[in-house]
């Protein structure tokens, strides 16, 4: 029930529609350039566009998560919802739609990348599985620490707290000095662990990193999911 609530509830959001037109718009645009060359580089156009879903994904991720609480909280409209039902359970369904979100958007820009490269290169690239599964599984990440982080923050600083996330989780350990900074960097997650770009430009196909990535990614967002439930469970509402 809360699920499909908050399906129809983000439905009518402008931004979440802007963040997809600006992800149909890119791959398009960088075949439009391509049209004026010799010869197309698919490369290009992978490489451009994947970045800009990393990025997407992030912001598609983090309004979700900063949409649930504080706008339920005052309309005052998650009262009715929490005398009918736990408020763990009204969390977890509201995850559920706030995933099931996530992954349509990716399944249409993923899509439409997918057909762009066919027009230029004559075949679908495999490899776009990868980039498509672990952009889910770090939604997932995004989604959770936004939703934990409204328990306590203002839409602002949850802004710049998941963009310290960002940057630490993208920071190589080995880079790292002195024993703070690396319990510190433990924190944080480990978004190097699969070289997504690497892979994906060159076509490799590496199943056990793919796996081990998106298994510490589930594990990762589900601690964070978890630490929500203990939060949300406490808040003085």
């Amino acid at each position: 029930m809360i699920a499909f609530y908050y399906i129809l509830r983000f439905h009518s959001k402008r931004v979440l529609y802007l963040l997809l037109l600006a992800g149909f718009l890119f791959p398009l645009f960088t075949l439009f350039i391509n049209a004026f060359t010799l010869k197309p580089e698919p490369l290009l156009i992978l490489d451009a566009s994947i970045t800009l879903f990393g990025v997407l994904t992030f912001l598609f991720s983090f309004y979700l998560g900063t949409s649930v609480f504080p706008e339920e909280i005052e309309t005052r409209s998650i009262y009715p919802f929490l005398t009918r039902i736990s408020r763990i359970r009204y969390l977890a369904e509201t995850l559920l739609a706030c995933n099931f979100l996530m992954l349509i958007f990716l399944l249409l820009l993923y899509g439409e990348l997918s057909i762009v490269l066919f027009e230029v290169s004559g075949f679908f690239s495999t490899a776009l599985v990868q980039g498509f599964l672990v952009h889910l599984s770090q939604g997932f990440i995004w989604i959770n620490l936004a939703i934990l982080l409204s328990m306590f923050a203002t839409p602002a600083l949850n802004f710049c707290l998941c963009f310290v996330f960002i940057i630490l989780g993208n920071t190589p350990p080995a880079i790292l000095h002195g024993g703070l900074l690396r319990i510190l960097r433990g924190v944080f997650p480990l978004l190097t662990l699969f070289d997504l770009k690497i892979n994906l430009l060159e076509n490799r196909w590496a199943p056990a990193t793919l796996f081990a990535a998106l298994i510490y990614n589930v594990v990762y967002g589900s601690i964070l999911a978890i630490l929500s439930g203990i939060s949300f469970k406490r808040k003085n509402l």
